[in-house]
């Protein structure tokens, strides 16, 4: 009998670890449309081959070098700027990997993240529903198992 609990309880907490998302934004590092860690010749070369030719960067977030919401020639004779003219600094996240504090986009990360001080998951909608689904049924499971053994004997 015990097994059974043991069971439902791993099954209520495998959900909830499916279920939960941690709200963050995408790390990038801007101008590190390469995504290697640093912004360099490489990301220029890039930068070059996504305005002129249309080949995407290894990091989309990161090509938006001016921060203007839009990557385009712009972005690429910024960062052309910064690297070979002594040009503005990109704006954060630079140089270190972080979330854009000006504009949050959706994608993918493109650096390690820092480890989050104090991170609490949050439950999406789908995963409240489905726990208290498996909750009310655990429920109503254990009464009936119960009723069903003390009208047994």
């Amino acid at each position: 009998m015990r097994i059974k609990y043991l069971v439902l309880l791993a099954s209520i907490t495998l959900c909830f670890a499916a279920t939960t998302s941690w709200a963050q934004d995408p790390y990038f590092i801007r101008g590190d449309v390469t995504g290697d860690g640093v912004v360099d010749d490489a990301d220029s070369t890039m930068m070059y081959a996504y305005v002129f030719q249309t080949i995407p960067p290894n990091c989309v977030l990161a090509a938006d070098v001016d921060d203007d919401g839009v990557a385009g020639l712009n972005d690429f004779l910024y960062l052309y700027s910064y690297l070979y003219l002594s040009g503005d600094e990109p704006p954060a996240p630079f140089p270190d990997c972080g979330t854009d504090p000006t504009d949050p986009q959706p994608g993918d990360d493109c650096c390690t993240p820092p480890t989050p001080q104090g991170a609490v998951p949050s439950i999406t909608p789908v995963g409240a529903l489905v726990l208290v689904l498996l909750l009310v049924g655990s429920g109503i499971w254990v009464y009936r198992r119960q009723r069903l053994a003390t009208t047994s004997h």
